[in-house]
């Protein structure tokens, strides 16, 4: 088995061997770059043909959508003039009122925009023309006359037509057989009983302005029409006899579309042919006129549809317009290539580089060995007074070497001999080892439980474990954490988050819950900094350094002295150890600093959280409290805010302020939300110089605390409502916030204002909070009380 092994190993070596010599040959970095570029090409081609055909598919689905929303708005449009027939038919005779009411309960302009109007319009014989004039005259219109006014034998005049204003008023009389395209459109409706539609025509209600062309559609009215004339083609031929009139309207090409097309279809180039043949006689719609576009814009799909309407055939002639209609996906391909071509081109480059890498990493492994070089004696003071636990263990488990720590750590005796064993209470000594020598990586990490002297105190303790040799004698170098303070700093947060969702759960109601989230929110991202601060300085930690120097004391043990007495480069170690130790003293530092606010926050955070609950139980907790040290803690709060962002803080308290005595926690979550909003807000206004001011000072019955910034300002119209549940002039935000805080401070007797000169000039917020005794305070927290209960 052991034999196989082997051989696999080195059959693998072998081939890694062959395969760094392949990579290592320029030759290589070249071929690949070829076959790379001749594969992104074929994407970027596959990519551009997909969007083509996707590019043809949406379009052709566009210019259908918008030829069926035509036929089905003039279907639709059709009846209502069926509704004007039915009118006729349910009536002997109708009167112009009765033809306005019916029109205007229509309400054209609403429902069917494109109808400039509907009317009715009767036939009139050569020998009935002037009784007929006569009669509409007596209905108050003196100058009545059926226009053309040249002599025919047949005539048909309009005589109702609504609305009846200005423009329509034109058409008031008009003869609509005397012209030839109106004429056809009429003679069809009477031989076929089916409702007809005109060609292109100018109404004559048009004027100089706005001109639009436009049709007709026609209606017949016949005397007892109780039978479908359509089925019977022989009949219908004659039957000019009962012809009462037409029931027509008139349509504005381009008012009927803008009330057809959305945003979309408007995004397509369409043109409308009352006829088969794209000639410009016959175009009777151009959407570059409704869009207000000059129509330059080059074409990338076409296509036309032929439309038949009531015994018209239209033809909608479509062109894509590049800029709208093409959608994101048109950089696909872009992508793709340039994507590519990036790849390709990387790749040939980190090829081409690793004979020189190569060659380049042994010179720096020999510039390194150099520099790593000291004496015994500096060596074991800077690892025994480092500020991390670090334990050197024999391979018989010895304890060889302890620093004082490690040795405070684990409360080693003096001036005897150690087994590590025995300080272990959940795995042994050797079970570690063995779990080293299975890792794959330099560094063994582990969590394990031991103990303090004698007493047997049990602790958690994170290990880093590495080896090294020294005269063919394994040695074990250890990194020790005690991770008590961090477990219960857990415990705590754990806790507090326990307290926080049953606070949450059991409170009477949803806007203690907010407040509660809202304020505990705040502190938690200043909490999540100190956490990971001090994460990044456990990870980056100087003590891997001291592993580099015991490899190094190893590798010229038999030669020690002579080397750092006779070497350059072993002259220099000393330094360098110096160097280490002091950067383990101020990681130390930095990490006793973060846990400093890691705990003022957590502090805070449960004062909170016993804020809310005080409130719901209707007591509160009240101290004598420093302004200035409110502030600060407000600060350290939002470290997480103010950390990110490059803006100038100001700080000013007056130093003769006298203590307040009130509810520390409250007042403070106000500070850490106007400071929060502050930040918030200069950040968002992007101001050139961002400055927040906060000042605390007496008017001689209250402290006040203003915070000040120079940010987005609030607009006049919204200050009254700044402080109302649920309003947030920020899209994110929730209104949550300054509501609480303006409550809070309203139980606490005192008063929460704002004032902005407008948008842009940055706003003030102001805290007053009274200035009162401990037997004033207990007064005023009874009379809140009393008023809740009422």
């Amino acid at each position: 088995m052991n034999q196989n092994t082997d051989n696999h190993k080195s059959l693998s070596s072998v081939y890694l061997r062959l395969f760094t010599r392949i990579l290592e040959h320029s030759f290589t970095a070249w071929s690949i770059l070829v076959i790379s570029l001749l594969l992104t090409f074929v994407a970027w081609l596959i990519t551009d043909r997909i969007h083509a055909k996707r590019m043809q598919d949406r379009f052709a689905f566009r210019a259908s959508h918008i030829a069926e929303s035509i036929e089905e708005r003039l279907l639709e449009y059709e009846q209502v003039l069926r509704g004007g027939i039915g009118l006729y038919a349910a009536s002997n005779e109708v009167s112009r009122d009765e033809w306005r009411c019916y029109v205007e309960n229509c309400q054209l302009a609403k429902y069917f925009p494109g109808i400039q109007g509907m009317g009715v319009s009767v036939p009139v014989t050569a020998e009935e023309k002037s009784e007929h004039e006569a009669s509409i005259r007596n209905e108050g219109f003196p100058d009545y006359k059926i226009r053309p006014t040249d002599k025919r034998e047949f005539y048909t005049s309009i005589i109702y037509l609504e609305p009846f204003d200005w423009r329509n008023q034109r058409a008031f009389g008009y003869d609509m057989y005397s012209n030839p395209i109106r004429r056809e459109a009429m003679d069809r409706a009477i031989e076929t009983g089916v409702p007809a539609m005109s060609g292109k025509v100018t109404l004559v209600q048009e004027t100089n302005t706005d001109i639009q062309q436009g049709w007709l559609y026609y209606l017949p009215i016949f005397k007892d029409d109780n039978s479908d004339r359509s089925s019977n083609h022989n009949e219908a031929k004659n039957c000019r006899g009962d012809l009462e009139g037409f029931v027509y309207a008139a349509f504005r090409a381009s008012d009927l579309m803008n009330g057809i097309l959305d945003e979309q279809d408007k995004e397509i180039k369409f043109e409308i042919y009352d006829s088969s043949e794209l000639a410009k006689e016959h175009l009777l719609f151009d959407s570059d006129e409704l869009c207000h576009l000059d129509g330059n814009t080059a074409t990338t799909h076409t296509s036309m549809l032929p439309l038949s309407i009531r015994g018209r055939v239209w033809t909608l002639y479509f062109e894509s317009r590049p800029g709208l209609i093409e959608t994101s996906g048109s950089n696909q391909g872009l992508a793709v290539a340039v994507g590519g071509l990036a790849f390709d081109f990387l790749l040939f480059l980190v090829i081409a580089s690793i004979g020189r890498q190569k060659r380049r990493a042994v010179e720096i492994a020999n510039e390194m060995t150099e520099d790593v070089r000291a004496s015994e004696d500096l060596i074991r003071k800077i690892l025994v007074n480092a500020s991390e636990a670090i334990l050197t263990i024999d391979e018989n488990g010895h304890v060889a070497l302890a620093n004082r720590i490690a040795r405070q750590m684990f409360e080693f005796p003096d001036n005897s001999q150690i087994t590590f064993d025995d300080y272990l209470s959940s795995q042994s000594w050797s079970y570690l080892v063995g779990k080293f020598n299975q890792t794959s990586d330099s560094r063994y990490k582990c969590t394990v439980e031991a103990s303090r002297g004698k007493e047997l105190d049990a602790f958690v303790c994170r290990l880093s474990m590495g080896s090294f040799v020294v005269s063919k004698k394994q040695f074990h170098i250890l990194v020790a954490r005690d991770e008590t303070a961090r477990i219960e700093s857990d415990r705590k947060l754990a806790q507090i988050n326990n307290e926080l969702v049953i606070a949450s759960k059991t409170a009477a109601k949803v806007e203690l819950a907010n407040g509660v989230l809202h304020n505990v929110g705040n502190i938690v991202n200043s909490i999540n900094v100190s956490t990971n601060v001090i994460k990044k300085q456990i990870e980056q930690t100087s003590v891997s350094n001291l592993e580099k120097v015991c490899q190094l004391i190893t590798e010229h043990e038999t030669d020690f002295v002579g080397f750092v007495q006779s070497d350059s480069r072993g002259k220099k170690l000393p330094r360098y150890l110096q160097k280490v130790s002091e950067a383990l003293v101020d990681e130390n530092q930095k990490l006793e600093k973060e846990l400093q606010d890691l705990t003022k926050n957590v502090t805070h955070m449960k004062g909170v959280i016993k804020s809310q609950q005080s409130d719901a139980k209707s007591h509160s907790t009240l101290n004598a409290l420093s302004p200035k040290e409110l502030l600060d803690d407000a600060l350290t709060a939002n470290k997480a805010n103010l950390a990110n962002h490059d803006v100038e803080l100001i700080l000013k308290v007056d130093d003769r302020l006298d203590e307040v005595y009130s509810d520390k926690h409250t007042i403070l979550q106000i500070l850490v939300n106007l400071i929060k909003n502050a930040n918030e807000s200069v950040v968002e206004n992007q101001t050139a110089n961002p400055q927040i001011v906060i000042r605390a000072n007496s008017d001689n019955r209250n402290v006040i605390f203003s915070v000040a910034d120079n940010g987005v300002g609030i607009s006049p119209s919204k200050i009254g409502q700044i402080f109302d549940h649920g309003f947030s002039t920020k899209q994110s935000g929730h209104g949550f916030g300054l509501h609480s805080s303006a409550k809070a401070a309203t139980d606490l007797g005192g008063e929460l204002t704002v004032s902005s000169p407008g948008i842009g000039s940055g706003a003030t917020f102001k805290l007053s909070i009274p200035i009162t005794n401990q037997s004033n305070a207990n007064e005023l927290v009874a009379s809140k009380h009393a008023n809740a209960a009422l």
